[in-house]
């Protein structure tokens, strides 16, 4: 894996020394800015980075494999998926020079961290019960990224998706 602020803006710099950092707890992180300011392009690296972290820290013993970290991409329109999330975590897996450590399912769309079975799920809540059963096998569901938050009905809609 190479260095990730290689492959982000300056402008999360600070956000990345944050989340990366295993002192920070946070529940939320919204980003703001509008088109082209690259908020889709830092979730798409920081996304793979945090499970590859995650799972390392399983290797080494500082964290139980209970804990094992997953992911779920969400977008109000699930046909919007494959060519916009989807690709944009594939893109950062590749700027990670993982690609080898990952594998792409189709139906559903997922990936995998294949070292541990962690995975990133893509979800779109045309139906925000669509998020009610998942459960991965490995950890919980640690991560969640919304994109395009215009889209939805307000926040008891990404509520109601977090509940489930």
């Amino acid at each position: 894996m190479i260095n990730v602020k290689d492959n982000i803006s300056p402008v999360f710099y600070d956000v990345f020394d944050k989340i990366s950092s295993n002192q920070f707890k946070f529940s939320d992180l919204w980003l703001s800015g509008g088109r082209g300011s690259l908020k889709s392009s830092f979730m798409g690296i920081i996304i793979p980075y945090l499970i590859m972290r995650d799972g390392s820290w399983v290797d080494q013993g500082l964290m139980s494999s209970d804990n094992l970290s997953n992911a779920v991409v969400l977008r109000k329109f699930g046909n919007t998926l494959r060519d916009s999330v989807f690709s944009q975590i594939e893109w950062g897996i590749n700027k990670l020079n993982s690609g080898e450590l990952w594998e792409c399912a189709l139906a559903p769309l997922c990936w995998t961290y294949l070292p541990t079975g962690q995975k990133i799920y893509f979800r779109g809540l045309d139906d925000a019960t669509k998020t009610k059963s998942m459960k991965p096998k490995v950890g919980r569901i640690l991560y969640a990224w919304y994109e395009e938050l215009e889209e939805y009905n307000g926040i008891e809609e990404i509520r109601k998706a977090n509940q489930s």
